[in-house]
């Protein structure tokens, strides 16, 4: 322990120890050896707007040598390029809208929010998030960005459309620029059949060659391209055939009076004519052209025609605002007014815009139906099936009395010479209810009890068979059928009726 104090004493007493800094403008004091968490010392938090250097980087890219007077089409691309496999996970809750968006128009908050949207999207988890995001993305996708293929690029585009497109505004530019990515990248026709603008012109095709086609098709066509709702309709969901037909013939009259009257055809005076004419490919998106003057065609059917030539695009196309038409939709509506009023339909249409003509010939149309279906009950024949046996068995009867009239004769004269007198008996009376008379009856009355038919015939002086005709002739207003079974060449009461005969007839 001395050992130890000599050092101090002797640490001490050096005066250039004394006037180091290690000794002076310091106070030392007791220390504990452990120490809590919340005295140790933290990291400082990230900041929320923090500037990732990868965001750094895209946003110091337009100030390059050779890029800074570069289109905006080009510098959103090449930052595109740049952030193409870039994430984030800062998601943005706040609001983002803005014409034609680019990574340049966000804060920083904005683009982490941006790139975190992204990265989800593209594992297939569609989050809610502000129109712009979608926008940009879109973009992206476009100038192929974030895809291996064009066919890659497509599916994602049509997967947008499926999450996003109940907002007008994406449904509306999407389904044009799904279009054009389609063309631009000469993949098949097909993709475009479910397409609005294709479904558009091939359905003004078909009105315009109407003779061609049947009024399903037609009709079809009408419901594509009416601003009037047909499908809501309430006369058109009670009478959907009645309305089809007038609709059709009606449109047909008119295309017919336009074809020898007028200068356009009706489909043109209602969608406008076919010309040729330059097309801006991918308008009013962010699209940087890097294809070169390439030229080729792409024919959509016979409904349109795209053609590059050395990069400039043309388009032979219906023109025009390429919308359904209210003029045809008038006219169906005038259709939907006009048979309301014929049929007396409880819900009745107000305001008719349609001319003269048109008026006439929807109200010729209309009687036609009336005339079809008054002919149609004129000529309707009604079978009553319960019958056919009733009248099988009149006709069996025919045939047979004329077959056997002869031989009834003879019989019947034999009878009466050869017949020995019996001693008269007293004969039951007839009730009142049975159209029969005195020996019909009787010979009724030996089936049913057991009797001696032939007896009961040759007191009548009739053949057993011509007297079970008559009984079933007389009874079938009762029994709807016959009652005595001559089929087996005997004669039997049929089972069914047996019991109720024997309530009229008693033993």
């Amino acid at each position: 322990m001395s050992d130890v104090n000599d050092i101090i004493t002797l640490v001490l007493d050096d005066e250039k120890l004394k006037n180091s800094s290690s000794f002076g403008g310091k106070v030392y004091s007791d220390e504990p050896i452990l120490r809590p968490a919340s005295a140790l010392a933290r990291p400082a938090p990230i900041q929320k707007n923090a500037i990732p250097e990868k965001i750094r980087e895209m946003r110091d890219l337009p100030y390059r040598d050779g890029i800074y007077w570069q289109s905006r089409e080009r510098i959103f691309y090449e930052q595109a390029k740049l952030m193409e496999d870039y994430e984030d996970d800062c998601p943005y809750s706040g609001n983002f809208t803005m014409y034609y968006p680019t990574y340049g128009s966000m804060t920083t908050e904005q683009l982490r929010g941006y790139f975190t949207w992204r990265s989800a999207a593209r594992k297939g988890e569609f989050r809610d998030a502000p129109t712009s995001f979608v926008f940009v993305y879109i973009y992206e996708l476009l100038n192929g960005v974030g895809t291996g293929t064009p066919e890659e690029g497509y599916e994602k585009l049509k997967k947008i459309g499926e999450h996003y497109g109940s907002e007008t505004v994406i449904r509306t530019y999407l389904n044009r620029w799904i279009k054009d990515y389609v063309i631009y990248n000469k993949l098949p026709q097909e993709l475009l059949e479910d397409n609005g603008d294709f479904s558009f012109d091939k359905a003004v095709a078909l009105l315009t060659e109407w003779e061609k086609h049947g009024d399903d098709e037609l009709f079809g066509a009408i419901v594509r391209l009416s601003a009037y709702n047909i499908e809501k309709s309430k006369f058109y969901i009670a009478y959907p055939d009645d309305f089809r037909t007038v609709a059709c013939g009606t449109y047909r009259r008119l295309a017919e009076h336009c074809d020898s009257h007028n200068k356009k055809t009706l489909s043109e005076k209602y969608f406008g004519c076919r010309v040729r004419t330059s097309y801006y490919m991918f308008r009013s998106a962010v699209f940087y052209e890097r294809s070169g003057r390439r030229s080729f065609v792409y024919d959509i059917g016979e409904y349109q025609r795209y053609e590059c030539v050395n990069g400039m695009w043309y388009c032979d196309m219906i023109q025009g605002g390429r919308k359904n038409s209210k003029e045809l939709g008038e006219l169906m509506r005038a259709v939907d007014h006009l048979m309301r009023e014929r049929y007396a339909f409880k819900n009745r249409l107000g305001g008719c815009k349609a001319t003269k003509l048109e008026t006439d010939i929807i109200g010729k149309h209309i009687a036609d139906i009336f005339e079809q279906k008054k002919r149609e009950e004129a000529a309707k024949i009604e079978i009553d099936v319960t019958k056919l046996s009733g009248i099988r068995h009149a006709a069996d009867i025919t045939r047979e009395k004329l077959i056997v009239d002869e031989e009834a004769d003879m019989a019947e004269e034999a009878v009466c010479v050869t017949a020995e007198p019996e001693p008269a008996q007293e004969e039951s009376p007839v009730p009142d209810e049975l159209p029969l008379d005195a020996a019909e009856y009787g010979f009724l009355h030996c089936l049913l009890y057991g009797g001696d038919i032939n007896a009961a015939a040759a007191k009548a002086g009739k053949l057993p068979s011509i007297i079970a005709d008559r009984i079933n002739e007389k009874l079938f207003d009762i029994f709807a059928d016959t009652v005595i079974d001559i089929s087996g060449g005997g004669f039997e009461i049929i089972e069914d009726y047996t019991d109720e005969l024997k309530g009229m007839i008693k033993e």
